[in-house]
C-alpha cells in the first residue's frame, strides 16, 4: 500500500485566511469578502462553532472541509439543545482532485460532529459534489428554498382569483 503524500489536521484560527481565500478564489473583487470571511471564521473557530479538516503537503494547503455549527432551537428528538452542522468550505486544488481528499476530509468533519453528539448535518451541493455526498449517506431534499433579501426587495403581488364575485 502506497503512503499518501498529504497529512490531515484540524483547522485552527491561524488557518482562517487560507480557508477564506480558497472559498473566494474564483470570485471577482474577492479581497473584501476574504477579509470579512476571515474575521467571521476566526471568531467561529475561537468559539468552537466551526469544525474544519485540512489536507497539507508540506506547508501547502491542498484541500479542506468544514462545518459551521448552528443553534437550531429545541426539537422533540434531540431535547432542549439542538445544534445543526452545515457542511461548507469543501475544496480541493485542481492538481489534487480525484484522490479521495474531499471524501476523507468531509468524513473527518462528520466523525467530529458525531463525536460531539450532533445528529443533523446539512449542506448545499454543487453538481460536482452531489455524488460524493450521496456516497457519504446524504439524501437530496426537495423542500429547501432560498430568498435573497436585497435592498430593493418587494414581495410579488398575490395572484388574483378569477371567477368569483
Amino acid at each position: 500500500m502506497q503512503a499518501v503524500p498529504w497529512r490531515i489536521c484540524a483547522a485552527g484560527v491561524a488557518d482562517a485566511p487560507a480557508i477564506a481565500a480558497a472559498r473566494y478564489h474564483s470570485q471577482p473583487e474577492a479581497d473584501a469578502a476574504i477579509g470579512h470571511y476571515t474575521r467571521w471564521l476566526q471568531a467561529k473557530l475561537q468559539r468552537d462553532e466551526y469544525i474544519g479538516a485540512l489536507a497539507r503537503v508540506g506547508d501547502e494547503l491542498i484541500a479542506g472541509a468544514g462545518a459551521t455549527l448552528l443553534d437550531w432551537g429545541p426539537r422533540s428528538d434531540t431535547g432542549p439543545v439542538h445544534t445543526v452542522a452545515r457542511i461548507t468550505n469543501v475544496f480541493t486544488l485542481e492538481a489534487w482532485r480525484r484522490r479521495g481528499l474531499a471524501r476523507a476530509l468531509t468524513q473527518a468533519v462528520l466523525d467530529e460532529c458525531r463525536a460531539r453528539g450532533l445528529v443533523h448535518v446539512m449542506l448545499a451541493a454543487t453538481d460536482m459534489g452531489q455524488p460524493l455526498y450521496q456516497r457519504l449517506g446524504f439524501d437530496c431534499k426537495r423542500n429547501e428554498m432560498a430568498l435573497r433579501l436585497t435592498a430593493d426587495y418587494a414581495p410579488p403581488a398575490p395572484a388574483t382569483s378569477r371567477g368569483s364575485s
